[in-house]
Parts: structure tokens; sequence; C-alpha cells
């Protein structure tokens, strides 16, 4: 294991003697509440795009139940013997 270990973007010596300084925890504290802001703010918009596409999809599974009384296009049913029809003679 390295004897640096991550704070924030920079690193920091490992010993038992060192600790963050304030200026070094209080940046910390500042890029977390940044990343915390943009969390929000992506939350906040995907919220809104489940709404829209959980109406979207009400609104179609109406229109869908509203048609499924409509007679729909049927394929020609195949001859009893099973062949079907030449156009060549």
């Amino acid at each position: 294991m390295s004897p640096l270990r991550w704070m924030g973007d920079r690193r920091v010596p490992k010993t038992a003697d060192r600790r963050p300084s304030y200026d070094e925890l209080a940046s910390l504290v500042v890029r977390q509440m940044e990343t915390i802001e943009a969390q929000r703010t992506t939350i906040a918009r995907l919220e809104a795009m489940v709404e829209r596409l959980t109406a979207k999809i009400a609104e179609l599974e109406r229109r869908q139940n509203r048609n499924s009384g409509t007679p729909r296009y049927r394929r020609p049913a195949v001859p009893s013997s099973g062949r079907t029809r030449s156009r060549h003679p």
C-alpha cells in the first residue's frame, strides 16, 4: 500500500503525526458541497423525466385500451389442405 492517501484531489502523507490542516479539510468540505449540489440537480432532472415518462406510458396504455375493440387486419387463413395457391397454372 502506498504511504500516501488520497485527500480530495491531493495526496496527503499518511503518518501518525500528520493530520490534514483546517484549510485542507475546509477545501474538502467545499468540494463535497459542490458534488452534493450537482447530484441534487441531477436527481431533480431525473425525477422530472420519470414523471413525464410515467404520464406518457399511462396515456399510451389508455389509448391502447380504447382501441382494443377496433378490428385489426388479419392475415388470410391458409387453405385446409395446407398448400398455398400457386399463381402459375
